[in-house]
C-alpha cells in the first residue's frame, strides 16, 4: 500500500478538521481539471492550509470559508482517489473523485482549458517554446502547455485590464489595477512596480531597449505614459491631454525603430479626439496626432482609426506626418482590434460585417462583407497565410471562429458550443503561435454568478476534422 504525507498525518493524529468539505463540482477529472470545492470551515486559507488529491497538493486558484477553486496536478494516477481540505494542517472528511486521462481531439479544436475567471483582461500570449500564457480578471495568470496542461498558475490580484506578453529573456510581464510584474518562467515574481494607475490604456509590454512601457488613464488617477527599466524602476512619465474616457480594451504599445507609441482615448469633456503619442526612447515626445489603437507598419509607419483629425482609417510616416487616409465613409465605423500582417497589410473589421485589408500604402488590396453578423477581432498568422476572426449573428445563435486565407477566400469555420442554454462567446482576439500553426481563444463568462467560469480554446489552423470540445 502507498503512504502518502496525508495517510502519515491521519495515522500520528488522528485530527479531523473543524472544516467540512460538502461537495465537489465535478465526481470525475483530469489533469488541470477545474476543481470547485463547497463547505463550511475552511478559513482564508495561508500557511499549512491546501487542497489534498490522493495526497498530491492541488494547484490553489481561489479560497474562502466555504469555497475553494483548484486544479488536478498533471502526472496523478488514473483511477480513485479522495478530495480533502487540509485548515491549518487538520483534514477534513474526503470526497471520492475518479482520475481519468485528459481528451485530446483530433479535430480543429484539440483542447479547451477552463478558466477560474468571467474573461481574460487581454489575448493570450504564445510563447517561443509554444506555453501560452493568459491573465483573468479575476487576478489570475496562466502557463498552459501547448497540449492543454497547466504547468503553473500565479495569484497576482491584479483585477483590471492589461496586456500580458513575454521578454526576449523569457520572463512574463502583466499588468494592470495600478501595477506591473516581472514574473519569470517558472511562474516566480521577479519584480513589482506600483502607483502607475488603475486603468491601463496600453501595455505593459517590452520595448527593442529591455525596457518596459505601457499608459494608464489620467483622468482615473493614472500617470499617463511611463517607462520603467528591465529591473522595475519607474524611470520616466509623460503626460497625455487626462482627459480620456477609458476604453473597454488595452492595446499593446507599438513599437518602431525611431520610437515607442500608446494613444489616449476620446476626451471625457472639453472636446477633442483620441491621440496617439510617438516617443523617443529614453526621451521625450517626437508628435502627437489625432489617432487610436495605433499598429507599427514596415519603414516606422503608425496605422491609426481617427487618422488626420477626422473619421479615417489612415497611417502616419515616422516623422508624424500623414502618409494616407480613408473616410470610415466608405467603409463604415471601425471595429475593435485591427492586425498587421508581416507585409505590412492592415486587416480592419469595418461596419459591423465588412473586413478590408488595406495595403502598406493605404490601397484597398480587397474587402469582404458577411451579411446579417458582427465580426470582431481579425488576426493574421506571422506567415502572414492565415485570418482567423470572430462572427456573432443573433443573441440565440452560435458564435463562429472562421479562417479565410490572405487572399479573403473561406477556409473553415467552426461554431462555439451553447452550454446552459448559454452561448460560448469569444472575447480578446487570439493569441498565435509562432509557427503559425495554432490560435487560442478567449471566451466570456460561461457560468452563474459565483462561480465565474470562462474558456481558453486552442485551434489548430493546419488540421481538418469535425470540431470536438473536450471537457
Amino acid at each position: 500500500m502507498r503512504l502518502t504525507a496525508l495517510t502519515c498525518l491521519l495515522a500520528l493524529t488522528g485530527l479531523a478538521s473543524a472544516a467540512n468539505l460538502d461537495s465537489l463540482n465535478r465526481s470525475h477529472a483530469h489533469g488541470s481539471a477545474r476543481l470547485a470545492m463547497s463547505g463550511t470551515g475552511f478559513g482564508s486559507g495561508g500557511a499549512n492550509s491546501w487542497v489534498s488529491i490522493g495526497g498530491t497538493p492541488a494547484i490553489l486558484s481561489s479560497w474562502s470559508d466555504t469555497r475553494i477553486v483548484a486544479y488536478v496536478p498533471e502526472g496523478m494516477p488514473l483511477g480513485a482517489t479522495e478530495v480533502r481540505v487540509l485548515v491549518a494542517g487538520s483534514p477534513t472528511n474526503p470526497l471520492p473523485l475518479k482520475i481519468g486521462p485528459r481528451v485530446r481531439s483530433g479535430g480543429r479544436v484539440p483542447w479547451r482549458f477552463e478558466l477560474d475567471d468571467d474573461y481574460l483582461t487581454a489575448p493570450p500570449y504564445v510563447g517561443p517554446d509554444g506555453t501560452v500564457y493568459a491573465k483573468g480578471i479575476h487576478g489570475h495568470t496562466y502557463a498552459i502547455a501547448a497540449d492543454g496542461g497547466l504547468k503553473w498558475l500565479y495569484l497576482d490580484g491584479l483585477t483590471d485590464m492589461g496586456q500580458v506578453s513575454v521578454t526576449m529573456n523569457g520572463d512574463i510581464l502583466i499588468g494592470g489595477a495600478n501595477n506591473v510584474a516581472r514574473l519569470n518562467p517558472q511562474g516566480q515574481p521577479v519584480w513589482w512596480a506600483g502607483g502607475l494607475g488603475v486603468q491601463f490604456l496600453c501595455g505593459p509590454n517590452e520595448g527593442p531597449d529591455g525596457k518596459i512601457y505601457g499608459a494608464s488613464n489620467e483622468f482615473y488617477g493614472g500617470i499617463g505614459a511611463f517607462e520603467i527599466s528591465a529591473s522595475g524602476q519607474l524611470l520616466r512619465t509623460h503626460p497625455m491631454h487626462g482627459r480620456s474616457t477609458g476604453s473597454s480594451y488595452t492595446y499593446p504599445v507599438a513599437f518602431t525603430a525611431e520610437g515607442w507609441h500608446v494613444y489616449d482615448a476620446r476626451p471625457r469633456f472639453g472636446g477633442g479626439t483620441q491621440t496617439v503619442y510617438a516617443f523617443h526612447y529614453g526621451g521625450g515626445l517626437r508628435w502627437s496626432r489625432s489617432g487610436q489603437v495605433p499598429l507599427a507598419l514596415p519603414g516606422g509607419r503608425i496605422y491609426v482609426q481617427v487618422a488626420g483629425g477626422e473619421n479615417n482609417y489612415g497611417a502616419y510616416d515616422s516623422d508624424g506626418s500623414l502618409a494616407w487616409a480613408h473616410s470610415y465613409n466608405n467603409f463604415g465605423v471601425p471595429g475593435f482590434h485591427p492586425t498587421v500582417g508581416p507585409d505590412g497589410s492592415v486587416y480592419q473589421v469595418t461596419g459591423g460585417s465588412w473586413l478590408v485589408r488595406f495595403g502598406l500604402d493605404g490601397q484597398v488590396v480587397w474587402i469582404r462583407k458577411y451579411p446579417f453578423t458582427t465580426l470582431q477581432h481579425g488576426c493574421v498568422t506571422p506567415d502572414g497565410a492565415i485570418v482567423v476572426f470572430n462572427q456573432t449573428f443573433n443573441l440565440t445563435d452560435p458564435r463562429r471562429v472562421r479562417a479565410i486565407d490572405q487572399a479573403g477566400n473561406a477556409l473553415w469555420q467552426v461554431d462555439l458550443p451553447f452550454e446552459g442554454g448559454q452561448a460560448v462567446a469569444p472575447f480578446q482576439p487570439f493569441g498565435l503561435s509562432p509557427d503559425s500553426r495554432r490560435a487560442y481563444l478567449g471566451t466570456t463568462s460561461v457560468s452563474p454568478s459565483g462561480d465565474p467560469r470562462a474558456y481558453l480554446c486552442a485551434f489548430d489552423l493546419q488540421a481538418g476534422g469535425p470540431i470536438s470540445f473536450s471537457k
